[in-house]
C-alpha cells in the first residue's frame, strides 16, 4: 500500500499545524495576561487596605503619644516629688520631737 501526498497538501498541513500552535499560544497568552491583571488588581486592593490600616494606626499612635504626658508620670519626676514629700514629713517629725522634748523638760 502506497500513499502519495502532494507537496501543496504537506505545505497546507504544516501551515495548519503552525496556525494551531500559534492560536493556542495566543489563547494561553491571553489567559496568562488576564490572570496577571487579576492578581495585580488584588494586590492593589490589598495595598490600599494596608495603607488605610497603617494610616489609622499612625493616627492612633499620635493620639497615644499626645495622651501619655498627661496621664503618666516619669520615674524621675515621681522620685523627685516623693523625695520632697518625705523631706517634709521628716521635718514635721523633727519639729514634733523637739516639741515633745521641750514639753518633757518643763
Amino acid at each position: 500500500m502506497l500513499m502519495e501526498i502532494e507537496f501543496w497538501h504537506l505545505v497546507g498541513l504544516a501551515i495548519t499545524v503552525i496556525g494551531g500552535f500559534w492560536t493556542g499560544a495566543r489563547v494561553l497568552g491571553a489567559q496568562i495576561e488576564k490572570r496577571l491583571a487579576e492578581r495585580f488588581e488584588h494586590g492593589d486592593r490589598a495595598t490600599a487596605r494596608v495603607e488605610s490600616a497603617t494610616a489609622a494606626l499612625e493616627k492612633e499612635f499620635y493620639a497615644l503619644k499626645a495622651e501619655i504626658p498627661r496621664e503618666y508620670v516619669r520615674r524621675e519626676d515621681y522620685i523627685r516629688g516623693q523625695s520632697v514629700v518625705e523631706s517634709k514629713i521628716d521635718a514635721l517629725a523633727f519639729r514634733i520631737e523637739n516639741l515633745v522634748l521641750k514639753g518633757a523638760m518643763k
